[in-house]
């Protein structure tokens, strides 16, 4: 999934020029070249509006496409029922979704998060995910307005993938299931 997604960038970025350059008057603006020009990128064998199904059965959502250069996407690595009816209330994260937020524009990004390259990945913990130590990736807490947004905490999906991703792609013992 993180590949597809970073692939498929890489395609448009080929169509359209660097994605750091790509303006959007609004979201609706932005969600309608996500779907018409990298979601087409991706192995979808089905789509919705904001839905990539592949074909093991995982699916990928577009949870926001910012005009102002954040795409936020949800995983849903297994496929199974029960985490396709990921329900947020339940806080499931840890194990049934995971988040991938980018940066593509820094042009917004550099004010408020201090990004200063395109395509950096992000948690809600208003830093880039590799300034965050692996420590409060897991414990927390988050800062300012995200005190929950690390693994442990009850919506620290988008840090339980850095975490993941920190640790060469393997659920460590420590990983809070």
């Amino acid at each position: 999934m993180y590949n597809m997604i970073y692939g498929a960038i890489a395609l448009t970025e080929l169509e359209f020029g660097p994605c750091e350059n790509w303006i959007f008057d609004d979201d609706e603006q932005a969600t309608q070249f996500y779907q018409e020009h990298i979601r087409t990128k991706m192995q979808c064998i089905k789509t919705t509006d904001t839905e990539c199904y592949l074909a093991d059965g995982s699916m990928i959502r577009l949870h926001n496409m910012r005009a102002y250069g954040l795409m936020e996407h949800s995983l849903f690595p297994f496929a199974n029922e029960k985490s396709l009816s990921y329900d947020a209330s339940k806080t499931q994260h840890r194990r049934y979704r995971f988040s991938l937020n980018i940066w593509l524009s820094t042009a917004s990004a550099d004010y408020r998060w201090g990004i200063t390259q395109p395509k950096t990945e992000v948690t809600s913990m208003n830093k880039p995910a590799n300034k965050i130590t692996r420590d409060k990736l897991l414990n927390g807490p988050g800062d300012g307005t995200a005190p929950g947004q690390y693994c442990k905490g009850n919506d620290g999906a988008a840090s339980c993938f850095q975490l993941i991703k920190r640790d060469g792609w393997v659920i460590k013992d420590d990983y809070p299931w």
